[in-house]
């Protein structure tokens, strides 16, 4: 868990970090959060030194063109990104990003992770962070899991029971561009905003509510993601941007990365 904080530049004189050690003042054992923004964003660094001398770091990197199209689809599932894969990409490669554009809307950039990892291992030790790549983690279920205990020291007959899922958070469903009916279209909506309130009103916790979402409220929906595929040429130059800082994180950390190469 992390306490509800920006991670903007004026993070220290708003924030009192005892809030957020409070939040794991009951957990026992090993306790870990994940984070997708603080390996990139560079003003966290500084604190994780500070605040956290002593943890240990799980840095997990899959495909850079992957990861782009999958954040760009979570934003879009969020309501933050109105613009289409394409035009989001020209926007960051145009520049002039609001602070919360880099820190939401910044799809390109964050692949570039030998640039981050270079930044990030001047505030942690190298001892303390352990690399895995996703692809490598889903292809070596058992081994990897093993090697992620054997690194944070835990107990590899309790991970090991873990299944791999995918959350899928980034399927941004809509209702079916076929479905020309205004009375239809209404109709779904209709539907949504009922379910919706009982959902409200029935659900326990987050989860649950997914759960009732996913089960509840997919009439008439299709995932964009799946119907409006990304344009070839997009995931090419998006390769072709990437290769260099591949090689680059391939001479930083020894890690084999050919399967990135390549659509």
């Amino acid at each position: 868990k992390q306490p509800s904080t920006s991670l903007s530049r004026d993070w220290d004189s708003g924030v009192d970090i005892q809030d957020y050690f409070r939040l794991f003042t009951d957990l026992k054992g090993v306790t870990g959060q994940t984070d997708a923004d603080a390996f990139w964003w560079q003003a966290s660094h500084t604190r994780l030194a500070k605040y956290l001398p002593t943890s240990k770091f799980v840095l997990i990197l899959r495909d850079p063109v992957k990861r782009a199209e999958s954040q760009y689809w979570n934003e879009v599932a969020k309501g933050r990104e109105k613009l289409s894969f394409p035009e989001a990409i020209q926007r960051e490669i145009d520049g002039g990003l609001t602070d919360w554009q880099k820190l939401h809307l910044q799809y390109r950039e964050r692949g570039c992770y030998a640039s981050s990892l270079r930044r990030f291992l001047k505030h942690i030790p190298e001892e303390r962070l352990l690399i895995v790549v996703l692809e490598n983690l889903f292809a070596n279920w058992d081994p990897e899991i093993k090697r992620i205990c054997d690194y944070l020291k835990v107990s590899y007959v309790d991970l090991s029971r873990l299944e791999n899922t995918k959350a899928n958070k980034e399927a941004a469903v809509i209702i079916n561009p076929d479905i020309k009916s205004k009375v239809w279209i209404n109709a779904i909506k209709l539907y949504d905003r009922i379910a919706n309130r009982l959902i409200q009103k029935v659900a326990r916790d987050k989860a649950s509510k997914h759960q009732y979402r996913e089960r509840f409220m997919r009439i008439g929906k299709v995932s964009a993601r799946d119907y409006y595929k990304t344009d070839a040429s997009v995931t090419t130059s998006l390769y072709d941007f990437y290769s260099p800082f591949n090689k680059e994180l391939e001479e930083l950390t020894g890690i084999d990365l050919s399967q990135w190469k390549s659509v």
